[in-house]
């Protein structure tokens, strides 16, 4: 039994933790380890009162034997006695991930609290504690904080370059929302098409963007804006740049009036689009007409968007990646914006930067006209 309980408590452990999953006094559980410790199953660490497993494979058998309803009961008691310590919910999330029941609410706020601790260094450990989360929600729970709790978890997903994972989330959201909820969807509609759009799945999108466009009742300004610009996006990756450019210019020409992140980044589109058919005048003074109207947006605007992926936080990365390309410097990603949109953009948990040229071939293309056909620049 020692085994199995220092299976559950994982590749590390103490001994009074083998003691409570094994539900057994510390004497007890110190002269097995012993045992185990003789047999050369496991080893002492480093650390004092610390041992560990031989080998991670030896773990892996020991864990795999288990009964599944005692490995539930092994996880319940070590969660037990890490919050007993008051021990902090992301160091022992992973035994309430595989222990809690549905409804437990004191688990669910255990999992969102480790999700959001852990998404700025492992956001697919956040993603997945994210969306047990959302598991153990009852069915009675509200709409809206399923959705909230999906959208999060795909969040995690995206930023850990787990596409698959953010993409089933976000369409779990989607069906969750009525026909009649037109905002809403059109907003989950441009997350999936980013999401679809930074993997293999980018042509995938343009349906949905459409359709969105279309429905009716018609989205708000702020929602349709952000659809036209994820259209032009799509444009991008299909090589279609005169339409990359009459969207986004639409977009941008319609909201001058109110330069907002959304509008911004428009325009940064619009430049990269003239770029790429060779109108050089015209991309540079469309990015400098970006950059004096991002210059005058109020830093509490850029550092504090509603959406961890939202315009607001990618329009920085967007004007530093355009003015290297089409400035005639080697379209490189920064190692970060400006310094007033360095911070927003470490911060958050969706990838950036949000343009298609960031990735290596769209670099490479960058410069296919300029160098192998002699336009020069």
């Amino acid at each position: 039994m020692a085994s199995d309980a220092a299976a559950v408590a994982g590749e590390s452990f103490e001994p009074e933790l083998v003691a409570a999953i094994a539900d057994r006094p510390l004497l007890w559980a110190l002269s097995m380890l012993d045992e185990l410790a003789e047999a050369d199953l496991i080893r002492p660490s480093a650390a004092p009162r610390r041992f560990r497993f031989r080998h991670p494979i030896v773990r892996t058998v020991a864990y795999g034997a288990l009964p599944n309803g005692w490995r539930i009961g092994g996880h319940a008691r070590a969660a037990a006695a890490f919050a007993a310590d008051h021990t902090p919910a992301v160091v022992y999330a992973h035994h309430i991930e595989r222990s809690a029941r549905t409804g437990d609410e004191e688990a669910i706020a255990l999992l969102v609290a480790a999700g959001r601790a852990a998404a700025p260094r492992a956001p697919l450990t956040a993603g997945r504690w994210l969306r047990a989360a959302c598991r153990l929600l009852t069915s009675e729970t509200a709409r809206d904080r399923r959705v909230a709790l999906l959208c999060e978890s795909a969040a995690a997903f995206a930023a850990a370059g787990a596409y698959d994972d953010a993409l089933a989330a976000l369409e779990d959201a989607l069906a969750l929302l009525p026909r009649e909820d037109v905002a809403e969807r059109a907003q989950l509609i441009v997350k999936i098409a980013d999401v679809k759009q930074h993997s293999v799945r980018r042509f995938e999108s343009q349906t949905l963007l459409r359709q969105a466009l279309r429905s009716s009742p018609a989205p708000d300004r702020t929602t349709t804006l952000a659809l036209q610009v994820a259209l032009a996006h799509d444009h991008f990756w299909r090589g279609e740049f005169s339409e990359m450019g009459r969207v986004a210019r639409a977009v941008w020409t319609h909201g001058c009036g109110r330069p907002t992140p959304t509008v911004i980044l428009a325009q940064v589109l619009d430049s990269l689009a003239e770029f790429y058919l060779a109108r050089v005048d015209d991309a540079r003074a469309t990015l400098a007409h970006a950059e004096a109207a991002l210059a005058a947006l109020p830093d509490a605007l850029l550092a504090h968007g509603p959406s961890r992926r939202s315009p607001r936080r990618r329009t920085g990365w967007g004007t530093s990646i355009a003015r290297s390309s089409v400035r005639g410097r080697p379209s490189r990603v920064p190692s970060g914006p400006p310094n007033r949109f360095s911070s927003p953009c470490r911060k958050s948990s969706w990838p950036a930067p949000g343009l298609p040229v960031a990735t290596p071939r769209a670099r490479g293309r960058s410069w296919l006209p300029w160098t192998s056909k002699g336009r020069g620049g």
